[in-house]
């Protein structure tokens, strides 16, 4: 940040959430104040989708550029957002590439299939260049940009991103969905561009695995009604996730990487779809223990 270029005539701040850190970040950020505008707010309540809440509360500019804390911004990065702006003064919401950036060599297997699972590592780039966005050209959280007022009108769902234990995450992408259907303009700016840090302890199957699982739970909170109300699907679920995961552990000895990471995909998700589905019964169970005890209290109040 420190090596962006600022556009004349352009007023621009750092805004950090501290979402209850437990290592030395105030001490380097008070160590970055003399370098940059840079301002902290404090969010206690844990989850990603809290912290840009609340600093979507406290931001002062017209428009909003998002990252994360593992992200590495071009130089230009600022600057050739605001361009965007200008070249397309009609859009409020806008995206840009983010690369991976892996800590040292990573593995022959996920280099083979990085293009099947680049969603799991925030990787973002489209051939086509600049596009409007759309389901098959989405932004992620790493690297959009947003016009403040709109984002006010449509928080971050608490209910999805990342909290300490949980992969979840869909967060953002139904933020923009929400707010392209209301018939807004966004547009993918392919000059925007970040590198994501990957460490070494994300270059495995079993992260993978995980990122997957938190994938599959998001598709049921997206969808929870409809879940809910549908007792046959854990069932179905609960076939995949067996077959898919057989299917994984032999493929696994004998077929290269681009066959069976579609197997750990899929067992995956249905674990997390599985875990979810469990969740919400419980929650059902629950209120219905509840109901049953508040009418027999009453039955003996009357």
């Amino acid at each position: 940040m420190t090596e962006l270029v600022i556009p004349a005539g352009v007023e621009w701040e750092l805004l950090v959430v501290d979402n209850n850190s437990t290592d030395d970040t105030p001490i380097v950020l008070r160590d970055f104040m003399s370098r940059l505008p840079l301002r902290c707010v404090a969010e206690l309540r844990p989850g990603v989708s809290n912290a840009r809440n609340t600093a979507v509360a406290e931001a002062r500019g017209t428009y909003m550029l998002c990252t994360d804390d593992d992200v590495l911004v071009d130089k230009h990065w600022l600057e050739t957002y605001v361009e965007a702006f200008e070249r397309h003064s009609d859009a409020v919401v806008f995206g840009g590439p983010i690369l991976p950036w892996f800590e040292g060599e990573p593995p022959g297997w996920l280099r083979a299939v990085f293009s099947k699972v680049d969603a799991a590592y925030a990787a973002r780039d489209f051939a086509e260049g600049d596009q409007p966005l759309s389901d098959t050209a989405m932004a992620f959280g790493a690297n959009m940009a947003i016009r403040t007022d709109v984002l006010r009108n449509h928080p971050f769902d608490v209910a999805l991103g990342r909290v300490e234990g949980s992969l979840l995450g869909g967060e953002e992408t139904a933020m923009i969905r929400a707010i392209l259907a209301t018939g807004a303009k966004g547009w993918w700016v392919s000059a925007a561009r970040v590198q994501h840090y990957i460490p070494r302890a994300r270059q495995s199957t079993g992260y993978l695995r995980q990122w997957y699982a938190g994938y599959g739970r998001t598709l049921v909170r997206l969808d929870a009604k409809a879940a809910a109300n549908n007792r046959r699907r854990p069932r179905w679920i609960w076939r995949e996730l067996v077959v898919s995961e057989l299917r994984f552990r032999v493929r696994r000895i004998w077929a290269p990487p681009w066959v069976w990471i579609d197997d750990l995909k899929r067992a995956s998700t249905a674990r997390g779809q599985f875990e979810e589905f469990g969740a919400l019964n419980g929650s059902a169970a629950d209120t219905r223990s509840r109901k049953l005890r508040s009418q027999a209290d009453w039955r003996r109040l009357s």
